[in-house]
């Protein structure tokens, strides 16, 4: 019921502050032990809180839908693991779709002529100004998705989708009343990315892959991380 601009404005905090904090971090790295993994042996991305509410209201710019797409369209490796879970129970309307029919399926996209560089410099941090429609470029689909193999998990709180980050998937549109809580981040464990193991690349092409890694930490210790060690 609050203006939209006062939405974006209290979405765009929460985002900084949970993204930043020292206790998202932790529970990263607590998660990584849980699941037997040792940390020593991964790097994360710093993890994001999404809010997507009524489609109507909001759909580009903080609460962005995001269309299909894979992760290394955005110029993700081959090797990287998503995690993706509801901070509140959602239904089918409220979540995202994988595409599994399309895994090892080329789709035509315009990440050849996408910029990770210039998206993490210029136009990431311009996501406020963005709310009667998205005007940042992304790359996006050039052909028509055939739905008929999409999957929508609509979890209970807590409950987490695991996948990789070759996958096409994408924002489901949010037409309910319930807004739209979810929290993401990504990990890669450095002996797959410095052997170049992982899924095969069937269309991605961003060219400035690397300069992703400036978003990426150790997990056990939370140092930055400087790229793979020959």
């Amino acid at each position: 019921m609050m203006p939209v601009e006062v939405f974006v404005a209290k979405v765009e905090k929460l985002k900084r502050q949970f993204t930043n904090s020292l206790r998202s971090k932790e529970l990263i790295r607590s998660f990584t032990e849980e699941i037997g993994a040792d940390p020593r042996e991964y790097i994360f991305d710093v993890p994001r809180i999404r809010v997507v509410p009524h489609y109507d209201y909001l759909h580009a710019g903080v609460s962005y839908a995001y269309r299909p797409h894979r992760d290394t369209w955005y110029g993700g490796v081959d090797c990287q693991i998503n995690t993706w879970m509801p901070v509140y129970t959602i239904e089918p309307g409220q979540t995202m779709m994988i595409n599994p029919g399309y895994f090892d399926k080329p789709v035509q996209n315009t990440s050849r002529d996408w910029s990770l560089s210039n998206w993490m410099s210029v136009q990431r941090d311009k996501a406020r100004e963005n709310i009667r429609e998205e005007v940042r470029v992304h790359p996006v689909p050039l052909e028509e998705i055939d739905t008929s193999s999409e999957i929508r998990m609509a979890g209970n709180t807590g409950e987490m989708i695991i996948f990789s980050g070759s996958h096409l998937h994408g924002t489901v549109p949010n037409y309910s009343d319930q807004t739209r809580f979810s929290i993401d981040f990504r990990l890669i464990h450095l002996d797959d990315l410095k052997n170049k193991r992982g899924a095969t690349n069937v269309d991605g092409h961003c060219a400035d892959v690397t300069a992703g890694y400036k978003d990426y930490f150790h997990v056990h210790d939370f140092s930055g991380f400087l790229g793979v060690q020959q």
